[in-house]
């Protein structure tokens, strides 16, 4: 008792792109219904599954938390790869369910910075160390950032954090547009429906515990999220 032995000064920490992305509102589906949430998360994990093999990219990092998962790689276009296929599949899960308590919704956040993977702590770091559970960590401050700024986040949007708002790294702006190589017709079709399902939030605000107020600054930041875009940038209408 009392004797672990840690040696952090042998750690070497690396930048990295972190991800993390959500399901909205679990929490409330989980006290609601148990077969429910699990039919989500089930849905939201298998779909991130998929998007990795679709993407084919290597040196990506994954770490499922419940409702959430946490993404990282060095590489801008890995993370840009995957995460537009992984919004890709569940869009288009959100537009085939047709009833609405089906439906789920994601956002992310991007953030930039050190950060070090429990696969990487070594004898010298941690003489005695499961394998099962230091495989399953990771450890930085972009996760911080990440998981605090999706506040900032449009549904179904992709925020990027002041780390990695940079050039240099790939990103300029507050969001990055996942959607920007898909025809207009899908944009607005997802768009719409977005709204359409947070109406359906509105009417009952009361049950599902929302805010009327929260509510119509999903529909404000879906307008402003999905807008109209030439070579990545926003033009006018």
């Amino acid at each position: 008792m009392g004797n672990i032995k840690v040696d952090s000064s042998k750690i070497n920490p690396k930048n990295e792109f972190v991800c993390w992305i959500d399901a909205m509102g679990t929490k409330k589906v989980m006290s609601d219904s148990f077969e429910r949430s699990v039919n989500f998360m089930i849905r939201f994990h298998r779909s991130f599954q998929l998007a990795k093999v679709k993407a084919n990219v290597k040196e990506v990092y994954y770490y499922p938390v419940m409702d959430g998962i946490y993404i990282a790689s060095k590489d801008v276009d890995t993370i840009k790869s995957i995460l537009t296929q992984f919004y890709l599949i569940v869009t288009n899960e959100f537009l085939d369910k047709k009833k609405v308590w089906h439906k789920f919704v994601i956002r992310g956040v991007i953030a930039y910075g050190e950060v070090f993977h429990g696969e990487d702590i070594t004898k010298e770091i941690c003489p005695e160390f499961d394998d099962e559970i230091k495989n399953n960590l990771l450890i930085g401050m972009p996760m911080i950032q990440a998981i605090q700024s999706e506040h900032s986040c449009p549904p179904f949007g992709v925020y990027i954090h002041e780390s990695a708002r940079k050039k240099a790294l790939g990103f300029q702006g507050k969001y990055f547009y996942w959607y920007q190589s898909k025809d207009k017709e899908f944009v607005k079709k997802i768009k719409e429906s977005t709204k359409v399902y947070f109406d359906w939030c509105k009417e009952f605000h009361s049950y599902l515990e929302m805010e009327e107020n929260k509510i119509e600054e999903y529909k404000h930041l879906v307008d402003e999220f999905f807008c109209n875009l030439k070579d990545g940038q926003i033009v006018e209408e």
